[in-house]
């Protein structure tokens, strides 16, 4: 199995940013399919380990690790992970009605519906 390659994929949009790297919208070339992509510079994390502050790092690392290994309908479904450009590229399926920290957000301090905590407390669960 090929491993793919950052020019696999169209930069379409930035969805957010931390000190764990970036996150895109990007479409694959081959099959037009749309994906996220979380790019983790390792040059960034070379010198963080280096100060030995490197939670972001091993963070990425593991998020990676697992999501490969988890199949679960209330998770995001992880595709691949590749070095590429220096960087540590993680491909996962494009959600789009967001996250929870979304949802949250669009609720604009108003309370959740009960019945909406506790569905999505199942999930959680």
């Amino acid at each position: 199995e090929s491993k793919s390659r950052l020019t696999d994929f169209e930069i379409q949009t930035k969805l957010g940013s931390g000190s764990y790297g970036v996150i895109y919208r990007v479409v694959r070339r081959a099959d037009r399919k749309v994906y996220v992509l979380k790019q983790v510079n390792l040059g960034n994390m070379k010198e963080k380990m280096r100060k030995n502050d490197h939670p972001e790092a091993t963070q990425a690392i593991n998020e990676a690790t697992i999501l490969s290994r988890l199949t679960n309908p209330f998770i995001v479904r992880y595709l691949e992970s590749f070095i590429d450009q220096n960087c540590l590229n993680i491909v996962m399926e494009y959600c789009e009605g967001g996250d929870l920290a979304l949802l949250l957000k669009q609720q604009s301090n108003r309370p959740l519906k009960e019945d909406k905590i506790w569905k999505i407390f199942l999930q959680i669960c």
